[in-house]
């Protein structure tokens, strides 16, 4: 599986960091397919925050939502995701400030 991270170039809106995208780009059953609708977000304490894909729906007339990943058993799961995502994030942002970044250097950083 890959991240594929979007950053938002726009801030619109202001808070939104970036889209992400899961790629499954190794064997199995779900090669070739992606899974779209992860977003992070700046919270007011200015930490990042990761929200799922979810589908709107009513009842009796109040709106909710729904996620569209869920976890089988176990919450932490869940968490393991979002921390897996915020890592990639975190990669990708260092990546962008330093044009060094996973490429050798003479000083063998």
């Amino acid at each position: 599986m890959t991240i594929k991270i979007i950053p938002n170039d726009t801030r619109k809106p202001a808070n939104k960091l970036a889209d992400v995208e899961l790629h499954f780009d190794h064997g199995g059953p779900l090669a070739g397919l992606k899974i779209v609708g992860f977003a992070i977000w700046r919270t007011e304490a200015a930490v990042p925050k990761v929200t799922m894909p979810c589908r709107e729906f009513f009842v009796n007339g109040d709106r909710r939502y729904q996620n569209q990943v869920r976890p089988i058993g176990d919450a932490l799961s869940q968490q393991h995701l979002v921390d897996v995502i915020l890592q990639a994030y975190d990669s990708f942002t260092a990546a962008e400030h330093d044009p060094y970044y996973g490429h050798p250097t003479p000083y063998g950083r």
